[in-house]
């Protein structure tokens, strides 16, 4: 949400993040194929005496052939009407023919490390998704691909995760605006805003001689890839306070505004030596 308000577009506070449309407009540079698409991530969930805790794909190391045989076995089972799961270019698991706007839940990410059951969809509307959620259990209990698993040691995808069902936003007026980024999520949405995006290499080359142009570069996006390990974020804020310090050296009247790992937010303001200052406290923080 905050993505997207930077770029143009407010979102309700109870509205869903559109994580499906964006992703497949992202992957597969082409309209997502229904307006009911969700994202669908394979999971794994480990029991509590009162609630559970969820594993998210990128920790699970799923190979692309169980993957495939996995959807094919929820397929088989569940598919009715204009209701399937189906993958993208990546292999990202998605569903589509439920309502869509009923799905209020967290992506994967924010549901790590948290008790599970508060994230799961409450309203009346959502109960069909409910409904869908114990039914693909009880497939994938059954799945060849899971009891090898099993007997290898490694953990099953025992669930799915249901989530970011939200509308895309009409195309803004954001000539004036550059977006660095390699998350799915931000590429997506880019598109589906008419935003100009590069990759997050291309940002070592942004001129701040241009006044007409805005710069938002997307450094770490933990909606789509989970949450990161502690010292990733370290790492991740110590480079890039090292790459804003160079660069405002270079560009006495360049301004920026970092939106940190850690919740703080700083503007830089057209002075070189203030600058360095907040910096220099921000990549302590990083230490």
């Amino acid at each position: 949400m905050a993505l997207a308000k930077l770029l143009g577009v407010s979102y309700a506070h109870h509205a869903a993040i559109p994580g499906a449309s964006c992703r497949w407009l992202a992957v597969n540079s082409a309209a997502p194929p229904s307006d009911t698409l969700v994202c669908a991530d394979p999971v794994h969930l480990i029991a509590g005496s009162d609630d559970a805790q969820l594993i998210p794909i990128q920790r699970l190391e799923l190979s692309q052939q169980e993957s495939r045989d996995l959807l094919t076995d929820l397929n088989e089972v569940l598919i009715e009407n204009s209701c399937s799961f189906l993958h993208d270019n990546d292999g990202n698991w998605y569903y589509q023919g439920l309502n869509a706007e009923s799905l209020m839940a967290a992506p994967p990410s924010a549901v790590e490390g948290h008790p599970m059951t508060a994230a799961l969809p409450r309203s009346k509307e959502a109960r069909a998704w409910r409904s869908l959620w114990s039914e693909t259990q009880m497939v994938l209990h059954q799945s060849s691909v899971n009891q090898a698993r099993q007997a290898r040691g490694e953990p099953t995808i025992n669930s799915v995760w249901f989530w970011g069902g939200g509308e895309l936003p009409v195309p803004v007026d954001q000539n004036d605006t550059l977006l660095y980024a390699d998350d799915d999520f931000a590429q997506g949405l880019a598109q589906a805003l008419g935003v100009r995006c590069l990759s997050l290499d291309a940002c070592a080359s942004i001129n701040f001689a241009d006044p007409t142009i805005r710069h938002h570069v997307v450094v770490d996006m933990t909606l789509m890839n989970g949450n990161p390990d502690f010292i990733e974020q370290r790492d991740h804020g110590a480079h890039w306070c090292e790459r804003l310090t160079a660069l405002l050296a270079a560009n006495v009247s360049a301004e920026a505004e970092l939106n940190g790992l850690t919740g703080c937010r700083s503007v830089f303001v057209p002075s070189a030596a203030k600058s360095s200052s907040v910096l220099a406290r921000l990549a302590k923080m990083f230490q």
